[in-house]
């Protein structure tokens, strides 16, 4: 997180997105917070605690982890129950995000309110969150194929998350132009997640690499 974030604050420069101010003010504030360019981030200083209300979203998002250890430790369910209970949970979730931003698209003014139904501690976001690691917990070693890609993936999630700010734009910018926006979203995350996890392998390879990737 630390060499990601100084590379987030540096980098860009090399190719003209920064000047040298830019990246001076970058490195002032990357310690309390997050930049711009590296907003994805944001969610690392709030577990943390900073200005933004100090603890108060740390006793938001602690909330998953206490989820977490309650699926992990006590909810053994077969495939039969997940797909009764976990896969209309996650659907019902899904369809509250999209109900919400089909209606309030057209009356709200800023993106912040529009956000709302879908923001990481509201409801849609849990039953979401529930639904879909509970069926993830049904990939195990009885299907050895899936699981081994799952877990190889899993591996380089984070290394993918640290870096696709930096793959994300630039994919965008290119596929936009030719494409609708449905197109433009869905080939852009393909590709973003293709190139990421393979950058991710490669410098897992290095020396050291697991402090560069997580």
């Amino acid at each position: 997180f630390i060499l990601w974030r100084l590379l987030y604050s540096v980098l860009p420069v090399l190719w003209g997105e920064y000047s040298i101010a830019d990246v001076k003010s970058n490195l002032m504030q990357v310690a309390i917070n997050f930049i711009p360019r590296a907003s994805h981030l944001w969610f690392i200083y709030m577990l943390l605690g900073n200005p933004f209300s100090l603890f108060y979203y740390v006793s938001g998002y602690v909330g998953y982890v206490l989820l977490a250890h309650y699926i992990r430790t006590y909810l053994d369910w077969d495939l039969k129950k997940t797909l009764l209970i976990a896969l209309p949970m996650f659907l019902v979730g899904y369809g509250i995000c999209i109900y919400s931003f089909y209606t309030r698209s057209v009356t709200v003014d800023a993106v912040s309110s529009l956000e709302l139904a879908w923001q990481t501690t509201s409801f849609a976001p849990v039953l979401m969150s529930f639904g879909a690691f509970m069926l993830i917990k049904q990939i195990n070693h009885t299907g050895a194929r899936l699981f081994k890609v799952v877990n190889n993936i899993s591996g380089a999630s984070y290394g993918m998350y640290l870096m696709h700010m930096l793959i994300l734009p630039y994919i965008f910018v290119v596929i936009n132009p030719i494409a609708s926006t449905p197109i433009t979203i869905f080939i852009t995350a393909i590709l973003t997640y293709a190139t990421t996890y393979f950058i991710t392998k490669l410098l897992s390879t290095l020396p050291g690499g697991k402090y560069i990737i997580g």
